[in-house]
Protein backbone atom coordinates (compact mmCIF):
# COMPACT_ATOMS: atom_id res chain seq x y z
CA UNK A 1 0.00 0.00 0.00
CA UNK A 2 2.69 2.51 0.57
CA UNK A 3 4.62 1.51 -2.48
CA UNK A 4 1.36 2.51 -4.59
CA UNK A 5 1.10 6.07 -2.71
CA UNK A 6 4.67 6.78 -3.29
CA UNK A 7 4.79 5.75 -7.19
CA UNK A 8 3.45 8.24 -9.21
CA UNK A 9 4.06 5.51 -12.27
CA UNK A 10 2.26 3.43 -10.27
CA UNK A 11 -0.25 5.32 -9.82
CA UNK A 12 -0.60 6.45 -13.14
CA UNK A 13 -0.25 3.01 -14.22
CA UNK A 14 -3.21 1.44 -11.93
CA UNK A 15 -5.67 4.40 -13.03
CA UNK A 16 -5.36 3.48 -16.83
CA UNK A 17 -5.45 0.35 -16.32
CA UNK A 18 -9.17 0.49 -14.22
CA UNK A 19 -10.13 3.20 -16.86
CA UNK A 20 -9.52 0.63 -19.71
CA UNK A 21 -11.26 -2.20 -17.68
CA UNK A 22 -14.01 0.13 -17.70
CA UNK A 23 -14.12 1.44 -20.79
CA UNK A 24 -13.43 -2.35 -22.05
CA UNK A 25 -16.56 -3.71 -20.25
CA UNK A 26 -18.93 -1.25 -21.17
CA UNK A 27 -18.12 -1.33 -24.64
CA UNK A 28 -18.58 -5.62 -24.87
CA UNK A 29 -22.01 -5.17 -22.54
CA UNK A 30 -23.14 -2.69 -25.36
CA UNK A 31 -22.16 -5.13 -27.62
CA UNK A 32 -23.45 -7.90 -26.61
CA UNK A 33 -27.10 -6.78 -25.75
CA UNK A 34 -26.97 -4.95 -29.48
CA UNK A 35 -26.03 -8.13 -30.79
CA UNK A 36 -28.49 -10.28 -29.22
CA UNK A 37 -31.28 -7.89 -29.96
CA UNK A 38 -30.10 -8.22 -33.65
CA UNK A 39 -30.52 -12.02 -33.12
CA UNK A 40 -33.39 -11.65 -31.61
CA UNK A 41 -34.93 -9.38 -34.16
CA UNK A 42 -33.71 -11.62 -37.02
CA UNK A 43 -35.02 -14.83 -35.17
CA UNK A 44 -38.66 -12.86 -35.43
CA UNK A 45 -38.58 -11.77 -39.07
CA UNK A 46 -37.93 -15.42 -40.03
CA UNK A 47 -40.43 -16.63 -38.03
CA UNK A 48 -43.37 -14.32 -39.00
CA UNK A 49 -41.86 -15.00 -42.74
CA UNK A 50 -42.50 -18.99 -42.37
CA UNK A 51 -45.92 -18.14 -40.63
CA UNK A 52 -47.09 -16.00 -43.37
CA UNK A 53 -45.86 -18.82 -45.99
CA UNK A 54 -47.33 -21.55 -44.27
CA UNK A 55 -50.75 -19.41 -43.92
CA UNK A 56 -50.67 -18.70 -47.70
CA UNK A 57 -50.27 -22.50 -48.32
CA UNK A 58 -52.64 -23.22 -46.18
CA UNK A 59 -55.38 -20.80 -47.59
CA UNK A 60 -54.31 -22.35 -50.79
CA UNK A 61 -55.34 -25.63 -50.09
CA UNK A 62 -58.44 -24.72 -48.26
CA UNK A 63 -59.44 -23.05 -51.48
CA UNK A 64 -58.11 -26.30 -53.66
CA UNK A 65 -60.61 -28.38 -51.24
CA UNK A 66 -63.35 -25.89 -51.78
CA UNK A 67 -63.12 -26.23 -55.47
CA UNK A 68 -63.00 -29.55 -55.60
CA UNK A 69 -65.99 -30.24 -53.40
CA UNK A 70 -67.84 -27.67 -56.23
CA UNK A 71 -66.54 -29.72 -58.64
CA UNK A 72 -67.78 -32.99 -57.02
CA UNK A 73 -70.99 -31.70 -56.83
CA UNK A 74 -71.60 -30.96 -60.20
CA UNK A 75 -70.92 -34.65 -61.39
CA UNK A 76 -74.26 -36.02 -62.67
CA UNK A 77 -74.15 -38.46 -59.94
CA UNK A 78 -73.88 -36.28 -57.23
CA UNK A 79 -76.93 -34.01 -58.42
CA UNK A 80 -79.06 -36.95 -59.12
CA UNK A 81 -78.16 -39.08 -56.25
CA UNK A 82 -77.69 -36.63 -53.55
CA UNK A 83 -81.48 -35.44 -53.19
CA UNK A 84 -82.97 -38.47 -53.43
CA UNK A 85 -80.00 -40.05 -50.57
CA UNK A 86 -81.54 -37.10 -48.03
CA UNK A 87 -85.42 -37.17 -48.81
CA UNK A 88 -87.20 -38.61 -46.37
CA UNK A 89 -89.75 -40.47 -48.78
CA UNK A 90 -87.04 -42.60 -50.51
CA UNK A 91 -87.15 -46.56 -49.97
CA UNK A 92 -84.05 -47.57 -47.64
CA UNK A 93 -82.83 -50.08 -50.25
CA UNK A 94 -82.92 -47.37 -52.83
CA UNK A 95 -80.93 -45.28 -50.42
CA UNK A 96 -78.00 -48.13 -50.13
CA UNK A 97 -78.22 -48.33 -53.67
CA UNK A 98 -77.59 -44.56 -54.18
CA UNK A 99 -75.42 -44.54 -51.20
CA UNK A 100 -73.48 -47.44 -52.90
CA UNK A 101 -73.15 -45.79 -56.28
CA UNK A 102 -71.89 -42.70 -54.63
CA UNK A 103 -69.25 -44.54 -52.64
CA UNK A 104 -67.91 -46.32 -56.04
CA UNK A 105 -67.69 -43.19 -57.80
CA UNK A 106 -65.88 -41.42 -55.38
CA UNK A 107 -63.59 -43.97 -54.73
CA UNK A 108 -62.30 -43.84 -58.47
CA UNK A 109 -61.61 -40.45 -57.78
CA UNK A 110 -60.11 -40.40 -54.81
CA UNK A 111 -56.59 -41.59 -55.70
CA UNK A 112 -56.11 -38.66 -57.93
CA UNK A 113 -57.00 -36.20 -55.11
CA UNK A 114 -54.68 -37.95 -52.79
CA UNK A 115 -51.71 -37.96 -54.92
CA UNK A 116 -52.13 -34.11 -55.15
CA UNK A 117 -52.72 -33.67 -51.50
CA UNK A 118 -49.08 -35.78 -50.99
CA UNK A 119 -47.36 -33.01 -53.65
CA UNK A 120 -49.25 -29.92 -51.32
CA UNK A 121 -47.61 -31.51 -47.76
CA UNK A 122 -44.65 -32.59 -49.02
CA UNK A 123 -41.80 -30.55 -47.28
CA UNK A 124 -40.64 -29.30 -50.54
CA UNK A 125 -44.00 -28.06 -51.85
CA UNK A 126 -43.27 -24.45 -50.62
CA UNK A 127 -40.06 -24.14 -52.15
Amino acid sequence: MRHWKRSLIVQLIGYFLLLSFVTVGTICFVAFFQAREALKQSVFERLSLTATLKEDELNRWVEDQREELVTLMQMPEAQEGLPLLFAENTPADRKRQIHQHLSNSLSAIAPITAASEKFWFSPTAAK
